[in-house]
């Protein structure tokens, strides 16, 4: 996939998760198509990072390969798949703060190894830091918690998690699932430890997946 997106005629942005891949960020930097053009990022590299120390961490790791991330996305632990506390209970809101507190010094680090990287290989180096956006997803239900993290956190954009739930063009739900879900309300989810991995989560009560289950259970094959 990235092969792909290094040699294809796109100007956008690629977006990694599931944390430090050193020999996924190695290969990288053997593209041309990663590196600026004339001062410009043609291809940009989007991490989604659970706090800022995984950031920093993998923010150096690709700076010392002469490889910019463009944007840190800080995903929140309750963001996804109905996972309950997926970042072991650690608040979006201090972890923001970290990294409102620390961009600059951030910013600053990661551009010095950048430079440096660019130099060694004979590359044009900067005189300004490339553009460096925080942004957040998930955990958001209101406009008005949207604007507080917008504004109070100065972070670039918000993305929403949980209304992609009612979009059937986004997602494969069957129409009695739909409905349930557009109605649902507090008492009508609990958190399920059916999980043979051991991860708690959010289920609906009357989900078509849950009356499922159910009636395995009572057919004695669960």
């Amino acid at each position: 996939a990235v092969r792909g997106f290094a040699k294809s005629r796109l100007e956008s942005s690629i977006v990694l998760s599931a944390g430090l891949n050193p020999r996924l960020f190695a290969y990288m930097a053997s593209f041309d198509s990663f590196f600026p053009e004339n001062g410009e990022l043609k291809k940009k590299i989007t991490l989604k990072v659970s706090d800022y120390r995984s950031a920093i961490i993998q923010g150096k790791f690709l700076a010392k390969k002469g490889l910019w991330v463009s944007e840190f996305r800080v995903e929140s632990g309750i963001n996804c798949g109905g996972h309950v506390f997926l970042s072991d209970g650690h608040l979006l809101g201090p972890i923001l703060e970290e990294f409102k507190s620390n961009k600059e010094e951030m910013v600053a680090t990661l551009f010095d190894l950048y430079n440096t990287a660019l130099r060694n290989s004979g590359r044009q180096t900067s005189d300004t830091p490339p553009a460096l956006n925080i942004t957040v997803q998930g955990g958001v239900g209101t406009h008005t918690e949207q604007n507080f993290l917008l504004e109070h956190f100065n972070i670039y954009s918000v993305g929403w998690g949980t209304p992609f739930l009612l979009v059937p063009e986004v997602i494969n739900i069957d129409n009695a699932t739909l409905e349930a879900v557009s109605k649902a309300t507090e008492k009508d989810v609990f958190m399920s430890r059916v999980s043979p991995l051991g991860i708690p989560f959010n289920i609906l009560r009357n989900s078509t997946a849950e009356e499922e289950r159910q009636q395995r259970v009572h057919d004695g094959t669960p």
